[in-house]
């Protein structure tokens, strides 16, 4: 692994309607593939499963030479989260990080009009639509 931090923004599974909870897998890798690829064209479509920890499993998204975008379950919430890809030039990775972690946050606001983001291992904290809107990034 290399030294480039994994972002991630959390999709509150109170945010979705009932249809979406129904299939909240394929609906949000479907609503997010489409966006994301549309947004910038070096990411491809996956749909794939990674284990990279003995208890981590995530499902890839999206995937471009640098990064991949991954969703986890977090019990009341979709993690969806920017990972780097291994082997990869760190400052390539470095230049990118920042502007790719907040259009990923702006095509989910998009969608769900809020966002929630990991504030301490316990806590998180809430971002809307509107709050960015109005103070900028």
């Amino acid at each position: 692994m290399n030294g480039i931090n994994e972002g991630q923004w959390l999709i509150p599974y109170d945010l979705l309607d009932e249809d979406q909870c129904h299939n909240v897998w394929e609906e949000l890798s479907h609503i997010l593939q489409m966006d994301i690829c549309a947004k910038w064209k070096s990411f491809n479509p996956e749909f794939k499963y990674v284990h990279r920890y003995p208890k981590d499993s995530r499902y890839i998204i999206a995937e471009s030479e640098l990064f991949m975008i991954a969703m986890v379950d977090n019990e009341w919430s979709a993690a969806i989260q920017l990972l780097p890809q291994e082997d990869m030039p760190e400052g390539l990775q470095s230049q990118h990080f920042q502007s790719y972690y907040i259009g990923l946050r702006d095509i989910i606001l998009d969608n769900f009009n809020e966002v929630s983001f990991t504030t301490s291992p316990n806590t998180h904290g809430t971002l809307s639509k509107q709050e960015v809107e109005q103070y900028g990034k």
